[in-house]
């Protein structure tokens, strides 16, 4: 009876295997990628604040529109040397959307002396202004970008005279 009953299971377990078998199927899916080109990001112009005067009422601030043109707080000369917009050639993928940003504020040094710098802003044709540090752009049908880079620079009362320079971190990513 032992023998029977072992018998019948793995005959019901043959069948259901077959059965299984016999009742499936192979489909075959569609995969795509697109690899896209490396960003590549070359400086083009300095970010220049130009030459101001504190006027000594305390501390001071040059703001920089994104044509370049500034405007002061707390100075008796403003904007002298040309003040410029930094500027930057990104190429990439034709028509891509790309984010363009940099980390935080930074400042520019004079020894152990130093000027912030914030309110970072990027501008230009083919880019979309979304708050200070972020914008994003968009490569032409070349795979070309360039934008403008302005912002704030802060300085304190009695911060010393002199030549105060820096660098700074843009970051620009595929979306």
């Amino acid at each position: 009876m032992k023998n029977l009953t072992m018998r019948a299971l793995a005959t019901a377990v043959a069948l259901v295997g077959a059965s299984g078998a016999a009742h499936a199927a192979t489909g075959t899916g569609n995969s795509t990628s697109k690899v896209l080109a490396p960003i590549t990001i070359t400086p083009v112009d300095a970010l220049n604040f130009g030459k101001f005067a504190s006027d000594n009422s305390g501390n001071t601030i040059v703001d920089m529109d994104q044509s370049g043109a500034v405007t002061c707080m707390g100075a008796s000369l403003c904007g002298a040397n040309a003040p410029t917009t930094g500027s930057f050639d990104v190429s990439g993928t034709p028509n891509q959307v790309v984010h363009i940003s940099s980390p935080s504020n930074f400042f520019l040094y004079n020894g152990a002396n130093s000027v912030e710098i914030g309110n970072i802003v990027f501008s230009g044709s083919n880019v979309s202004i979304l708050s200070y540090f972020h914008s994003n752009g968009q490569f032409d049908g070349s795979g070309a970008l360039h934008f403008k880079v302005s912002g704030s620079l802060w300085m304190t009362s009695g911060t010393p005279a002199g030549d105060y320079s820096g660098n700074y971190s843009v970051v620009v990513n595929y979306q």
